[in-house]
């Protein structure tokens, strides 16, 4: 199942235990923020996005 986990560089929930649990999804992909906390989607909107849509698009071929 294509699984899509983000979390920012500086958040409280830590990429390594976002990379874990990817790590437990066959099928996942983990990105990581840059310079961004827990609200990835408010501290780098366009980035965020991009992100999505990029996941979306490959997970839809």
């Amino acid at each position: 199942m294509p699984s899509l986990m983000i979390c920012g560089e500086f958040d409280e929930a830590a990429p390594k235990s976002c990379k874990k649990f990817a790590g437990m999804i066959e099928g996942s992909r983990t990105v990581i923020v840059p310079d961004a906390g827990h609200a990835t989607m408010a501290e780098d909107e366009a980035f965020y996005m991009q992100t999505v849509r990029d996941f979306l698009n490959g997970a839809l071929k």
